[in-house]
């Protein structure tokens, strides 16, 4: 691949392209062990990805990105710890979790105690109602004549085991709708083993707020030397003669020389950059993983109207286009007063309903926005079987389409067709002999986790650049 000489000497020694998680913690670790200069790029305005904060009231947060952590996260664990960030022991559901689908409102403890009614009107036994999801799958399953039976397409692989309605149920009840998509069916089903369905995983979050996390490794490295500009759209990569790397940005920032680059991006970002993304290797890689498209929200309420009903930290779930909520503010307010806020996760089908609603640049919806009446209306469809009242107007929204650029979806899932460990070994180099490295959570073996994210970090950094690891020494 060549590109334009630009002459002269090489203006740093790493390019970190990528303002998220990953592309911060490898210029933190980076810049601590010194010795190099480093140039950290982040195409938006905003650091930190897909992880995404709000903070509408004092003390209340309000998760639109990434925001749980499980106890065998271990990086991303030290890491808080090492930034002084506190985590906090999510509250198990004691059986106050919501279910409304296909116009009926259940608690779990309600569907547990089903025997003889279905729980909800499809033509699935009360047995599997009652299991949920992973009763599903595991039929599924054992319906197949080895784990390898369930290789192929998802979608039409789970289809050939499981009745029509089944699979409804099936992506109704768990909230996910990417049970119907042609994605690797053996890889993705082992990551929604391990993601989905945690079994007796411990999970926690963090009360000051996910966006903390990237606030704070974004200063530590800053402090540490590291050069970090914004709004700089990376649109094109190529390699000299001489083997230097030329970074081409949007705008009028001119191009930069690196000695090597770290490209902790996002597959539609990769895409996008001019020769990179012709090489036949780049494009395997590009081939292994899709986007999947997720819209979040946040509803800012004048009180948290939902624990008078029961509901803290519980999730409601539902076939309308609210998809999964969270319940935020309760639990560090015992008197339940004080601003409260609904967060939202709808994908795929239940997505596209909100797509194009959302405004840019972050802003809210106004009270007398049109989308609010349709947040009203399906809010107390939902809850108020189990409420006294109607629950109150809410204040505003704001609507986050994680499709749209420059992420192209919230989380990533292995392709159709697609090796898994072949891809996520090429994303660490895919130029043989050029420095250039992929990190982020498309190729880990821990898509849509942190964990994900940090642990390609970490391998680029180990292999490529002689860190030692960041848990070395750690029994």
């Amino acid at each position: 691949m060549a590109g334009t000489s630009l002459g002269g000497q090489v203006e740093t020694d790493v390019a970190i392209v990528g303002g998220g998680i990953a592309g911060l913690y490898a210029a933190w670790r980076l810049a601590g062990a010194g010795g190099r200069r480093i140039k950290l790029f982040e195409a938006s305005g905003r650091l930190g990805g897909r992880i995404h904060t709000l903070y509408p009231a004092p003390g209340l947060t309000v998760e639109l990105g990434a925001q749980s952590i499980r106890d065998d996260h271990h990086l991303l664990i030290r890491l808080l710890q090492d930034l002084g960030i506190a985590m906090r022991a999510e509250q198990k559901d004691d059986g106050a979790g919501l279910v409304h689908l296909r116009g009926r409102t259940r608690s779990h403890a309600e569907i547990g105690k089903a025997r003889l009614r279905r729980p909800f009107a499809y033509d699935v036994t009360v047995s599997l109602q009652r299991g949920g999801p992973g009763r599903l799958l595991r039929k599924a399953q054992r319906k197949a004549t080895d784990f390898e039976g369930l290789a192929g397409e998802l979608g039409p692989r789970l289809s050939q085991l499981l009745s029509p309605q089944e699979m409804a149920y099936l992506a109704d009840r768990s909230g996910y709708g990417f049970w119907t998509s042609p994605v690797n069916a053996d890889a993705v089903l082992g990551w929604a083993e391990q993601s989905l369905f945690k079994g007796s995983h411990q999970m926690f979050d963090v009360p000051s707020g996910m966006s903390c996390v990237t606030d704070a490794l974004a200063a530590a490295a800053h402090d540490k030397g590291v050069d970090i500009a914004t709004d700089c759209p990376l649109l094109d990569l190529a390699i000299d003669a001489g083997g230097a790397i030329t970074l081409g940005f949007g705008g009028r920032r001119p191009p930069v020389r690196a000695g090597s680059v770290i490209l902790a991006l996002p597959k539609v970002a990769i895409a996008g950059l001019g020769g990179f993304n012709r090489l036949d290797t780049v494009r395997a890689l590009l081939a292994a993983v899709d986007a999947w498209p997720v819209v979040t929200s946040a509803i800012l309420y004048p009180d948290c109207w939902w624990t008078h009903a029961g509901f803290r930290t519980a999730i409601a779930v539902t076939d309308l286009p609210l998809g999964m909520v969270r319940h935020f503010g309760a639990e560090d307010r015992p008197q339940h007063r004080g601003i409260g806020a609904l967060a939202m996760f709808a994908d795929g089908e239940r997505g596209a309903f909100w797509r194009g609603r959302s405004l840019p640049d972050g802003a809210w919806l106004a009270s007398d926005d049109p989308a609010m009446a349709e947040i009203r209306r399906m809010v107390e469809t939902v809850y108020r079987p189990k409420l006294r009242r109607a629950p109150p107007l809410p204040l505003k929204a704001m609507i986050r389409d994680w499709a749209a650029a420059p992420f192209g979806g919230a989380f990533h899932l292995w392709a159709a067709g697609s090796k898994p460990d072949e891809a996520a070994a090429l994303a660490l180099r895919p130029v043989a002999g050029a420095p250039i490295h992929v990190c982020g959570e498309a190729w880990s073996p821990r898509q849509a986790w942190i964990e994900g994210a940090l642990e390609t970090a970490e391998s680029v950094l180990h292999r490529y650049f002689r860190l030692p690891g960041l848990l070395d020494g750690i029994p």
